[in-house]
């Protein structure tokens, strides 16, 4: 009966650390060049990550795309003070003037809605999400939802992961950010892999 009990706390563990190391392997990214990545209508940034912005700049600086959105915008914070906050100096006025800044959202699920109205509202007819390697495949499962809610928004989708400085993909086993990092990620995506509405 105890070597029973046994088993049925041992069990549970083990499939959720299979299932871990399964989630941790499906994050590595294919190395993308930006060289890959077409000419899209609009170019999405999702914040909360290091790099990103950068290299969603970098692909409005490279004429890539015909606008950039930052989703997730705290109320009230102005381009200058986000280009500053990035590091950004001295970019070009006449592509702030196509920068779009998203505020609507607070999390993974509004920052899915919040492409799918903007690109709607620009009628964007092909996208290109920048976020981190970790985040991108719970980011593209949740804007896909949204946009198959509205059938007519049949767009190409292409994703370019940003690896992070605090999450090494390939070695995130020797840092505890990293730990800390893959553990939070994989907690939030749960309810997205279940169909359940992310928080």
């Amino acid at each position: 009966m105890r070597k029973l009990k046994i088993w049925l706390i041992l069990i549970p563990i083990f499939v959720v650390v299979f299932d871990m190391g399964f989630f941790a392997a499906s994050l590595l990214p294919l190395p993308v060049d930006r060289s890959e990545i077409p000419q899209v209508d609009l170019i999405v940034a999702l914040t909360g990550g290091q790099g990103r912005l950068k290299e969603a700049l970098a692909f409005l600086e490279e004429n890539r795309g015909k606008y950039l959105l930052i989703s997730g915008v705290p109320v009230g914070l102005r381009l200058d003070s986000i280009l500053k906050a990035n590091g950004v100096a001295n970019f070009p006025a006449f592509l702030q003037n196509r920068i779009l800044l998203g505020n609507e959202s607070d999390s993974t699920f509004e920052n899915a809605i919040e492409v799918r109205e903007v690109a709607e509202r620009v009628s964007a007819h092909s996208l290109v999400i920048v976020t981190s390697n970790y985040h991108m495949r719970r980011a593209l499962r949740l804007i896909r939802s949204e946009f198959a809610k509205r059938p007519r928004l049949e767009v190409p989708l292409y994703s370019y992961p940003v690896e992070s400085r605090n999450f090494e993909a390939r070695s995130w086993w020797w840092s505890p950010t990293s730990w800390s990092i893959l553990l939070w990620e994989y907690v939030k995506s749960l309810p997205v892999r279940w169909g359940l509405t992310d928080t």
